[in-house]
């Protein structure tokens, strides 16, 4: 069951999302504007649908990073929660390692953590687990 529906989640992900694109955040919001990893992943004008998308927070690298792990979570049938924790690992190393950014590992982290039953609502159904009623 979806915990939340609507535009006004929507644009509270992209608000709320730590630049350079808190990885938590970006994949949620993938999920609120692509039906799957085929559509959020096809090509676009340059790159992904997802890397074009305006309503998608974060910067290219940060949304391309994101698709592979969802891609791979997908392929892996992987749980909402191990996707979360490969979140909190990725942004922990993608922005900890990159000195301008090293300060908002924790800030993201703060932000993002609201958001993981949003994320975790969504995850069996988007990732093609869920078959049947």
């Amino acid at each position: 069951m979806l915990i939340t529906d609507g535009k006004c989640l929507k644009d509270r992900v992209q608000l709320d999302c730590e630049y350079p694109g808190q990885t938590m955040m970006v994949a949620l919001g993938i999920m609120l504007n692509f039906a799957s990893i085929e559509e959020a992943s096809g090509k676009g004008n340059t790159f992904s649908r997802a890397s074009e998308c305006g309503a998608v927070p974060g910067a290219g690298d940060a949304v391309s990073s994101t698709l592979t792990l969802l891609k791979d979570g997908v392929d892996e049938k992987c749980s909402g929660e191990e996707m979360v924790r490969r979140f909190i690992d990725h942004w922990s190393e993608y922005a900890g390692h990159q000195p301008p950014y090293a300060d908002r590992v924790a800030p993201g982290l703060t932000k993002a953590r609201p958001y993981i039953p949003e994320f975790l609502s969504r995850w069996d159904s988007w990732s093609g687990q869920v078959t049947g009623g």
